[in-house]
Formats: structure tokens, C-alpha cells, sequence
């Protein structure tokens, strides 16, 4: 009986969708499950390059960064919500970020991923997100604050795997990751 009411209530939201949003919901529900699998047998920069280079037949604007009120922008992200929250399996915030992220580069929109980490009572905790022009699309603008970005893998336009920022703790303007310990 709940099976049968979850799905008339997927249905239902399904159908009051626009065409182009099925399209990405569509899209959404069957890259989340793919980038999950390519998570656990090839890892995060692997996964990362695979989408990157599938990214890649579509030429990406580096001057049009996605505006967090873009109407594009603002529905790839809703549409990820709704396939991780349909999802029968936990979606984490690195794998909805990383299909955002592959689904707006291949819509056009130049973003980037984020991974940060802050220290919390019980230790470390990290976190994924998208931006675009310096401002956070599928996360409120304090994650770049409340998050340190740990390492910029991911630069759109650059493959590179060596972080292009001083990730010492010791300089003085360091972020007090270890405050309390």
C-alpha cells in the first residue's frame, strides 16, 4: 500500500512537470544511480574525468556563468532534488552536485564543483556543491563561508590534480579548522 501511494504520488508530480523538466528529471534519475556506481568501483577523480570528457560535445560559455535565479539553472537543480528524494537509496551531496554540475555544463552554463570541509563537535564533515560566477546554485551562499574548499580538482577547464591554493593550516589567515580540539 505505500509503494502504490509513493508512486501515484511520483506520478502526479510527474505530470504537472513541463516538457523540458521531465527531460531533466529523466536525465536526473538515471544519471544518479550511474554516477553512484562510477563513485564506488572508480572514485571520485575518475568518475569526475568521465563526465567531463562526456561534457565536452557540447562547448560550454565561459562568459555566460549560470545566475542562481537563471530559470535553466534553477530547474536542473530542482530536478535533481526531486530524483534524489524519489530515490530508493540515500543520494548524497556529492553525487547530486556532480550530475548538476554534468548537466548544466552540458546545457551550456559554465559552473564548477565544490568540495569543502569544516570542523565540527565531531570532527571533520565535508560537502559538496556547484558554483557559478562565485556564488553557490544548489546551496545557500553561506556554504561558501560555513565550508573550506579543501581542494579545487575541479576547475572546469583545467584537468589538473595539483590544488592551486596554499591549503596550509599554519598561515594566519587560515580558517580555525581545529578550534576546540
Amino acid at each position: 500500500m505505500r509503494l502504490a501511494r509513493r508512486c501515484l504520488r511520483s506520478c502526479k508530480v510527474i505530470i504537472g512537470l513541463s516538457g523540458s523538466e521531465r527531460r531533466v528529471l529523466i536525465a536526473a534519475m538515471a544519471l544518479l544511480p550511474a554516477v553512484d556506481l562510477s563513485l564506488r568501483v572508480l572514485g571520485l577523480v575518475k568518475t569526475r574525468s568521465i563526465l567531463h570528457g562526456l561534457s565536452r560535445r557540447r562547448s560550454v560559455n565561459p562568459r555566460r556563468p549560470a545566475d542562481p535565479a537563471d530559470a535553466r539553472s534553477d530547474r536542473v537543480v530542482r530536478m535533481v532534488r526531486v530524483a534524489a528524494e524519489r530515490s530508493p537509496y540515500r543520494v548524497t551531496c556529492l553525487r547530486q552536485s556532480l550530475v548538476i554540475w554534468w548537466l548544466l555544463r552540458r546545457g551550456g552554463i559554465q559552473n564548477d564543483l565544490r568540495i569543502g570541509v569544516r570542523r565540527t563537535p565531531l570532527g571533520l564533515e565535508a560537502h559538496a556543491w556547484v558554483e557559478s560566477g562565485g556564488r553557490p546554485i544548489n546551496d545557500p551562499d553561506e556554504v561558501c563561508s560555513t565550508y573550506r574548499v579543501f581542494q579545487e580538482l575541479f576547475e572546469a577547464q583545467s584537468p589538473r590534480l595539483d590544488p592551486p591554493c596554499d591549503l596550509s593550516l599554519d598561515r594566519p589567515d587560515a580558517p580555525d579548522l581545529i578550534a576546540g580540539a
